[in-house]
């Protein structure tokens, strides 16, 4: 009985030996599992990160991209000043150094452009030009610059000798009024000066007219 007893209590003690040791097996291989699982991540979160990184690569090439092109669009962009010495292409436009500007806000007569004065026809556009020359008269013309136009033309207000050419044209009858100075044009008319000394077709109406000929 004595050796029996010895016997069980020896198999008991294997076999609580053996669970712990499954146990303990167990929660390793649990914990290789957890590591395993934790060490395969690892790459996806790289994965993720570089991905975000390349995002926002892209994102700013494209920006890059988008200034470039808004600074090749209109030329060279719009100054915010040009001076120098006109030389006239009508009564409202000239160039000046590498520009062309335009007077904003008046509208001269076209360099072929004829008006009615007497019942005799006279070349006003090239008198609004000459007109224009004479209010420069060689000396600096200083222009601020508000955009340019669909022509690539800078649209300017402009003064040379403390004058406002944009304003003196309209006053001294040689321009319309095109969305400013309309009380000068009024001035102009009720003096009869420049154009207003006979009958002429506004310049936007004539341009319209010839265009439609073409």
């Amino acid at each position: 009985m004595g050796f029996c007893h010895l016997t069980d209590i020896g198999r008991q003690d294997s076999i609580v030996g053996a669970r712990k040791t499954w146990k303990l097996g167990r929660r390793v291989r649990q914990r290789d599992s957890v590591a395993a699982d934790t060490f395969a991540a690892l790459p996806e979160r790289d994965l993720v990160r570089q991905m975000r990184i390349a995002s926002q690569i892209v994102m700013l090439v494209v920006l890059g991209l988008v200034l470039l092109l808004a600074s090749w669009y209109g030329g060279e962009g719009v100054p915010g000043e040009a001076r120098g010495r006109l030389r006239p292409i009508d009564g409202d436009s000239f160039r000046l150094g590498g520009h062309e500007v335009r007077l904003v806000g008046i509208d001269a007569p076209e360099g072929r452009q004829e008006c009615d004065r007497a019942g005799r026809s006279w070349a006003c556009g090239r008198e609004a030009e000459a007109a224009l020359r004479r209010l420069a008269a060689g000396r600096e013309v200083i222009c601020r610059v508000e955009e340019r136009d669909r022509y690539d033309r800078l649209l300017a207000v402009c003064e040379a000798g403390g004058v406002e050419l944009n304003r003196r044209m309209v006053e001294d009858g040689w321009a319309v009024a095109h969305g400013r100075y309309e009380r000068e044009e009024q001035v102009a008319a009720a003096a009869r000066r420049g154009l207003w000394s006979g009958r002429f077709e506004r310049p936007r109406a004539w341009r319209d007219r010839h265009e439609e000929n073409r």
